[in-house]
């Protein structure tokens, strides 16, 4: 009836029973791991040997435990987990466990069975410790008020100065010396008369100053001392462009010439003392940033219509062009120094923040694209030419992302990040700058929303007394220009100079000797003695005499112990 059986009709009926069936064969218990591994390289050798028919193979019978002998027959084993069964799963690895199969020996390809994991190798890499130290709040520039809707920049440092964009009218933009930190009060600034879009310092001297603004003027400034109080009146005004100017550049081997981009959708070159001297055109959507090349003779652009353009800037032609990024909020390219590469980083189709690596000579597709992450905010690229680290940094990002970029695939490779507190912008300061000493890469300042932040990058080194010459090659000098600015427009070119950073007064680690280490509880090693008992006695002779320093240690006086003490009886009186 379909009934339960035992059940009082009120339950209800149920479906019927099943038929009975026969008993399922009992499922083999899981061999040891040791087994699993000899059964999957067998069946890949199997797989591997030529086979003579093409009939499949038959699977010999399992025994009432799982075990497999040799010829196929099933017999009796111990349970897999006993010692027994270890020990002879140990033993079988070198012996045939299938009919057919070869050993353990041979060359056939082995499949990797799942309960083996896989092993990374992990990249070696001079930045892989790279660590950032950021100063104390009393350490920090505090008390600003930065203005930070700046288009472009809003921090920009040399070696004696940098300047923010302040809050208000007129355009300000603070002046601040590096070597005064503490609560900024009353800072020095100059009025630009609109709002400043962006700014860079001369990298010819540390007094020239480079502003464009809402009024499509390019301003160059001449900074006094600190104390001057706020200047209103620059030395050069430059007019050109039809409409507000986003980006200013200084040439990196000529003396005053200077490369501006504007919302007219043009790129013009300066002589300070001369005039505009040339305009390149191309792009049809504003432009997002400048970057030379490492002589200065191209000149590459960003632009919001997705296109990356290489010019060669004295003619105005275009020398290559392609696609920087797949998304619409537009990318930022930087010139990766002496090689032929640029890195730009933006958003791609799917929204994710990205930085692709391309080939100078063909910008028809990147070499590499890597994801970031899916972050809103616009990233800035530096990079380190000496190290070939590329720094990557958003507004509103709380940390700095560091890759290392080489010549082999995949190129581009994650080092770490350093964290912190969200910021606007960041600048870097001159290498010159770094304490070889303390094994510092870099020095940065991070504006944030009241303060600027220095932040010190260092690699950890074991021999810090001794100059790191693998972090530290000759670096660019670019306190002096190589050529004026009429010769760079009538076509010289010339290579930069470079200087040593290490000091007079430190050892280079190539020339360093050998690091004698330290052993335990000072007991020297003992070589060259021919007789063991020799070596007993001179062991034990230096194990006595470390004890027995130990033990003076441990029975000498002190101080607190000659003084008097206070009976217990006293304590009742409190």
């Amino acid at each position: 009836s379909g009934r339960l059986v035992g059940c009082p009709p009120s339950i209800g009926l149920r479906r019927p029973l099943p038929p009975p069936r026969s008993a399922p064969l009992r499922t083999p218990r899981r061999l040891p791991t040791v087994d699993r591994l000899a059964s999957a390289v067998a069946a890949a050798s199997v797989s591997a040997a030529p086979d003579a028919s093409s009939a499949a193979p038959v699977e010999p019978p399992l025994s009432s435990s799982g075990a497999l002998n040799s010829s196929g027959t099933s017999e009796t084993r111990a349970a897999p987990d006993s010692p027994a069964a270890l020990r002879a799963s140990t033993s079988s690895v070198g012996s045939t466990p299938r009919s057919g199969s070869s050993s353990l020996n041979s060359s056939a390809s082995v499949s990797t069975p799942k309960d083996f994991k896989k092993v990374v190798v992990v990249r070696a890499s001079r930045f892989r410790h790279v660590s950032g130290k950021a100063a104390k709040r009393d350490d920090c520039y505090t008390g600003l008020e930065p203005n930070a809707s700046s288009h472009n920049s809003v921090i920009k440092a040399n070696a004696t100065n940098f300047c923010v964009p302040l809050r208000g009218t007129a355009g300000r933009v603070g002046i601040f010396p590096l070597a005064k930190r503490g609560r900024l009060v009353s800072p020095d600034f100059i009025e630009c008369g609109s709002d400043c879009n962006d700014f860079d310092w001369s990298p010819h001297a540390d007094d020239l100053l480079a502003t464009v603004t809402e009024h499509a003027h390019l301003q160059i400034w001449k900074i006094p001392a600190p104390g001057f109080g706020s200047l209103k009146t620059p030395v050069a005004t430059l007019k050109g462009h039809n409409r507000r100017v986003t980006t200013v550049d200084w040439h990196p081997t000529a003396s005053n010439v200077v490369a501006t981009s504007s919302y007219d959708w043009t790129v013009r070159l300066w002589d300070v003392e001369g005039g505009e001297k040339q305009k390149l055109e191309g792009p049809t959507d504003a432009i997002g940033n400048l970057t030379w090349d490492w002589t200065g003779s191209l000149l590459a652009t960003s632009s919001k219509d997705k296109l990356l353009r290489i010019y060669d800037p004295r003619s105005g032609a275009v020398v290559q062009s392609g696609q920087g990024v797949d998304g619409v909020k537009g990318f930022r390219a930087v010139w990766l120094g002496q090689q032929d590469k640029i890195a730009t980083v933006g958003h791609s189709k799917t929204s994710d923040r990205t930085i692709s690596l391309f080939d100078t000579r063909d910008l028809s597709q990147p070499v590499k694209t890597l994801s970031i992450d899916q972050g809103a905010g616009v990233l800035q690229p530096f990079y380190d030419p000496d190290i070939d680290v590329l720094y990557v940094a958003g507004k509103g990002d709380g940390s700095i992302k560091l890759y290392e970029i080489t010549d082999e695939a995949p190129y581009i490779h994650y080092l770490t990040q350093i964290a912190g507190v969200p910021a606007q912008g960041i600048s870097f300061l001159p290498k010159t700058t770094i304490n070889v000493r303390d094994v510092e890469i870099a020095r940065v300042l991070r504006l944030a929303d009241t303060f600027v932040e220095p932040v010190t990058l260092s690699v950890p080194r074991t021999r810090m007394e001794y100059f790191q010459e693998d972090l530290y090659p000759d670096t660019r000098v670019t306190t002096q220009a190589l050529m004026t600015a009429a010769e760079w427009f009538t076509g010289a070119t010339a290579q930069p100079s470079t200087v040593s950073l290490k000091p007079a007064d430190m050892t280079p680690l190539s020339e360093a000797p050998d690091e004698v280490k330290a052993t335990r509880l000072g007991i020297k090693k003992i070589e060259n003695v021919d007789d063991d008992g020799d070596i007993k006695e001179q062991v034990l002779s230096a194990f006595y005499k470390q004890t027995s320093a130990l033990d003076e240690k441990e029975n000498q006086v002190l101080k607190q112990d000659l003084m008097e003490g206070v009976d217990a009886d006293e304590w009742d009186d409190y």
